[in-house]
């Protein structure tokens, strides 16, 4: 009576491939060399053990990709936020440090009152008008600056910022 042959542990071996390992280490955890699982796969899976283990990474990365999934569907903010930005190129994007003055919330008033209004021509022109207001307020902002330069006195802040460029 001869022994009973052991049965291939190829579960284990496709479980280690499919989570990441490489060819060698799901080898040594079956206690075979890297020639020795590379023969088996070639004879037994009739494919090379490269592409046996692509198709096991492949498996894995399925599952994972899935379980991933599974999360975000029941909620998990962060999962949702993570798959947001690998499958659909979302990104977070710097905050700006936008200055709330005046004259923003003037406009987002306007828009406000003429999106309710349906009068669209009359918001056009509200919107021309902020746009030539802010136009002619950053006008006089350098004229004001280029005359305090020409004429020798600079306001502090823009010393500051004069001689920050200048070491620059």
């Amino acid at each position: 009576m001869g022994r009973e042959p052991l049965l291939f542990e190829w579960e284990k071996v496709e479980t280690l491939l499919a989570s990441g390992c490489t060819i060698e280490q799901a080898a040594l955890s079956v206690g075979l060399t890297y020639s020795q699982l590379k023969t088996k796969v070639e004879k037994e899976k009739r494919i090379s053990i490269t592409e046996y283990a692509e198709i096991q990474k492949q498996c894995g990365d399925f599952c994972l990709l899935r379980k991933q999934f599974e999360l975000a569907m029941k909620g998990c903010v962060p999962m949702l936020i993570w798959l947001g930005k690998q499958r659909l190129g979302q990104a977070d994007k710097p905050k700006e440090k936008a200055e709330f003055n005046g004259s923003l919330a003037t406009l987002l008033a306007s828009i406000k009152m003429f999106k309710n209004s349906g009068d669209f021509d009359l918001f056009i022109k509200k919107l021309h008008e902020h746009k030539k207001k802010e136009e002619l307020k950053a006008t006089d902002r350098m004229l004001i600056e280029h005359e305090a330069i020409v004429n020798g006195t600079e306001s502090p802040k823009s010393r500051k910022k004069t001689t920050k460029k200048a070491k620059n």
